[in-house]
């Protein structure tokens, strides 16, 4: 068996209790009882939540997950990180490597594991994990024997990125549900390296990892099962937009969403009909457009803090050494922590005030 990690990014960056209240929600509802269908148990859920997560929100998602041990809580602080790169979130598995490491999870580094990205109110088919383990396994010999004859710079790890090209869409508010073909898309993509590569799905934005397949001369691998293996959830909390447009509801699309998936559709009902739970009112539960919730901003902000972080640590190290409290260096690192104290008092008003 080789251990497979779902990341699942619940409310990072985000400090408003009712955006928890909704997002919870609906985790509740269509992911986690999803990835308790799943007719393999051999996965680790790693639930990738802020630092400073609401206390509420806190303890509302350990009650959901109570006695699942195979479901963990990993905080991120995103105004201490030291290093970001735009185009992926491989910090996120930075801080999912260390959690992993440090709970004894992983203590072989250089294994080869699957990680995969499963966000918190989108749903899998119930033979997903079974399936990518099978495949995955069928082609660790020839990642093993390829190793050698790899170059330099790509020695190190052979590997797959593995996708499902067909899913579903379904506009939760209207309850529209139709096909949905996106190959690479999130919670589509799954990848096979050794841990100590540092690759994982989170290490390309989702739609260009046929690209980020040739920069480490991964296998890319399309799997169509005949049938749909993920399901991709729209409603008024999303950063994305989205539009129903003329669509209706195909007959067969709805059957597999509520034969296939483990969706607990009465707590979905209970979100859709909530006012407290909705931003868009629910009464006008045929909602067929949505602006988004875009977080670009607070993006560059922490981005912005996490080069701060990194120049004020090199400061700071080069004051203590050189013990001259009136340098030009000085007066660089006394100006850059005020800035630093400034981007994070907007980065919490930004957690608090962005999303509601």
């Amino acid at each position: 068996m080789i251990q497979h990690f779902i990341v699942t990014r619940i409310g990072i960056g985000i400090q408003n209790e009712n955006w928890y209240s909704s997002i919870l929600s609906l985790f509740e509802a269509i992911t986690f009882p999803c990835l308790r269908a799943q007719t393999s148990t051999n996965f680790q859920s790693l639930l990738v939540v802020d630092k400073n997560i609401p206390a509420s929100a806190k303890s509302r998602l350990s009650t959901i997950i109570n006695g699942h041990t195979n479901f963990h809580v990993v905080p991120i602080d995103l105004t201490a990180l030291w290093m970001v790169r735009q185009g992926c979130f491989d910090y996120v598995w930075d801080c999912c490597q260390d959690y992993l490491l440090a709970h004894r999870i992983i203590t072989d580094p250089f294994e080869y594991i699957i990680t995969s990205v499963l966000d918190a109110d989108d749903a899998w088919h119930r033979g997903t994990v079974a399936f990518v383990q099978e495949r995955v396994l069928a082609e660790m010999p020839e990642f093993l024997a390829s190793e050698a004859k790899r170059g330099t710079w790509i020695r190190h790890t052979a590997g797959m990125c593995l996708t499902f090209p067909d899913g579903l869409a379904w506009f939760a508010h209207p309850d529209v549900v139709v096909p949905f073909q996106f190959p690479f898309k999130s919670m589509s993509t799954f990848v096979a390296a050794r841990f100590s590569s540092g690759i994982s799905a989170c290490s390309s934005r989702h739609k260009e990892w046929s690209s980020y397949c040739n920069v480490v001369n991964f296998k890319p691998v399309f799997c169509e099962p005949n049938k749909p293996m993920w399901t991709c959830v729209r409603h008024d909390r999303t950063t994305t937009p989205w539009d129903v447009g003329d669509n209706t509801s195909e007959p067969k699309c709805v059957e597999a969403l509520h034969t296939d998936f483990g969706i607990d559709f009465d707590k979905v009902s209970h979100w859709r009909t909530s006012q407290d739970l909705r931003v868009a009112s629910p009464e006008n539960n045929s909602l067929r457009s949505h602006a988004g919730m875009p977080a670009t901003e607070q993006l560059d902000c922490y981005f912005r803090i996490t080069a701060l972080n990194r120049q004020i640590t090199i400061l700071e190290r080069e004051a203590s050494e050189r013990g001259d409290p009136n340098s030009s260096a000085n007066l660089l690192l006394a100006n850059q922590r005020l800035l630093r104290s400034a981007l994070v008092r907007r980065f919490h008003e930004q957690a608090k005030e962005s999303f509601q």
